[in-house]
């Protein structure tokens, strides 16, 4: 995910170089030429592990530095709980010392300026760990003094303690004990004019450095409230009653549709009624489905080579040797995963149109990682199975009035790994129904007869413009129909969700690819 899993390489620096060139220099940075000329003969990525290494040791003898970590994690400014080593380095501690006059005691100066030069986008993220064993809402900075590991691109995470003593994490082990991950930020850049599809713009105040979310939606500095959290898993049970109802009036779509007697209020013995526009499709449950092992490492899977483009890509900042051979990526490193619903849709009056929605997950709230005690150590937890989990999303996706919309829409859903976009163009051919008029004794344009009715339908083909998001995990697409079943009937059945079981409507299985499951439904809005 990329909230996902980004890793660290030593590979195509070259890249990194032409990265930070292209990016507006700053005054500030500029001046430190000269000490970075100073500096040892180490590489950039190979000062990742000095400072790992201090950061494990000033995490031991400052508790004000773990406040400091804490405090900053917990504001979750890019809705992660990530903390930007730029924008907290020259912060007063309270004693008299800065974090960078702590972590100077252990890392030159020189050599910080050099990684923040070429890293600017260090970051110190706090993991939420199984079995409720460390988070950042649960750091008792009194006494857990957290190791420090570094995330990687091969998934073998090296880890760091006070005493400079170093062991890796197997791709499928999981920490049980507290540590905080050494990355770069894949949510934020140093600003750059040039970068297409760019979002809200901060400011390091001691360094004067820019950063520019990569997305409008991973800025919470501002609040923006855009990208919806699925963690919300409250089912409004009023909101889809009608849905639910439509049941009633056609049992199984035979006699006709469901949608009917939502938006027209229609039946058997009402023939014609208006569009009701208090009513909304919206996604009511998603879930991956089928091996949630082989789910997690598909969305976590990432492309790792930058390439000399013009636009900004991730660059991996480490490779460690060895490995495991396990193919289980390692989500504790990271945090939350990104979905984007398009939506593709014939319109009368506009020809195709295209509508993009996204939402965030807590890789738990998604999946339930089953784990045992590590044989080889008690404080890790080796992971020994996925289970795949609901969430709802609650998002709103378009209004669907036959008199102006097609008979089917296309929906694809991506995890989003990157920002960057390309445009590309699409034919496709809609029906659209015909019987529609207006009716004197509702004083508006009307559906004049269930299903079809007795029209003929129409035919059109429509160009689409739609919006490819490079790198992003396209996990494939789904047709919804308006003659499509709400509910199959009115039982009710049992999902399971990070918070426990939970009672949902039978709402329509049928939009599933081998990936995942998605549910949808007509929601009222006052």
């Amino acid at each position: 995910m990329k909230t996902k899993f980004y890793y660290f390489t030593t590979t195509l620096m070259i890249v990194v170089i032409f990265l930070f060139f292209s990016c507006n220099k700053n005054e500030d940075l500029v001046k430190e030429e000269e000490k970075i000329e100073k500096i040892s003969v180490k590489k950039p990525y190979e000062l990742i592990e000095d400072l790992a290494i201090a950061l494990a040791k000033v995490f031991d003898e400052s508790k004000e530095t773990r406040d400091l970590i804490k405090g900053e994690a917990l504001k979750r400014f890019n809705h992660d709980y990530d903390v930007l080593l730029m924008l907290i380095k020259d912060t007063d501690l309270g004693n008299g010392n800065t974090l960078e006059d702590q972590l100077n005691k252990y890392i030159s100066e020189e050599d910080l300026l050099v990684l923040l030069k070429e890293y600017p986008t260090l970051t110190l993220f706090v993991p939420s760990l199984p079995e409720n064993s460390f988070s950042a809402e649960k750091w008792n900075t009194d006494f857990e003094i957290p190791k420090v590991a570094i995330r990687t691109y091969n998934n073998v995470v090296p880890v760091y303690n006070a005493m400079g003593e170093s062991f890796t994490l197997l791709s499928d082990e999981i920490p049980g004990f507290p540590i905080v991950v050494l990355k770069e930020n894949e949510r934020v850049v140093v600003r750059d004019n040039n970068l297409k599809n760019i979002g809200v713009t901060f400011r390091s105040r001691s360094t004067g450095v820019d950063f520019q979310f990569i997305d409008p939606n991973f800025d919470n500095i501002t609040e923006n409230l855009k990208f919806r959290n699925s963690n919300i898993l409250i089912f409004d049970y009023e909101k889809y009653q009608k849905g639910i109802d439509s049941y009633d009036y056609f049992k199984n779509n035979t006699e006709g549709w469901q949608r009917d007697y939502v938006y027209y209020n229609l039946t058997k013995d009402i023939d014609r009624g208006p569009f009701d526009l208090r009513f909304k499709e919206s996604v009511v449950g998603f879930e991956m489905i089928n091996n949630g092992l082989g789910n997690v490492n598909k969305i976590s899977d990432q492309n790792d080579e930058p390439k000399l483009d013009g636009y900004w890509h991730l660059k991996p900042l480490v490779t460690t040797p060895g490995g495991s051979g396990r193919s289980f990526y390692t989500p504790w490193t990271d945090g939350e995963f990104e979905f984007r619903i398009k939506v593709y849709h014939g319109a009368k009056n506009f020809g195709g149109s295209e509508v993009i929605t996204s939402f965030r997950v807590q890789p738990e709230d998604l999946f339930k990682v089953i784990t045992n005690t590590s044989p080889r150590n008690s404080d890790i937890y080796q992971v020994v199975g996925v289970e795949n989990l609901y969430v709802n999303p609650n998002i709103s996706l378009f209004e669907w009035d036959l008199n102006y919309y097609s008979y089917s829409a296309k929906i694809v859903v991506e995890e989003v790994d990157q920002s960057q976009t390309q445009k590309v163009t699409q034919t496709s051919t809609s029906e659209f129904a015909t019987n529609f008029g207006y009716d004197v004794t509702f004083g508006d344009t009307v559906k004049q007869g269930i299903k079809f009715g007795s029209s003929t339908k129409e035919t059109h083909s429509f160009t689409y413009e739609i919006t490819t998001m490079l790198d992003n995990d396209n996990l494939g697409e789904i047709i919804i129909n308006f003659g499509d079943e709400i509910v199959m009937n009115k039982d009710y059945i049992s999902k399971n969700t990070r918070k426990g079981e939970k009672i949902i409507p039978n709402f329509n299985k049928k939009y599933e690819t081998g990936y995942y499951r998605i549910y949808i439904a007509p929601k009222f809005f006052d």
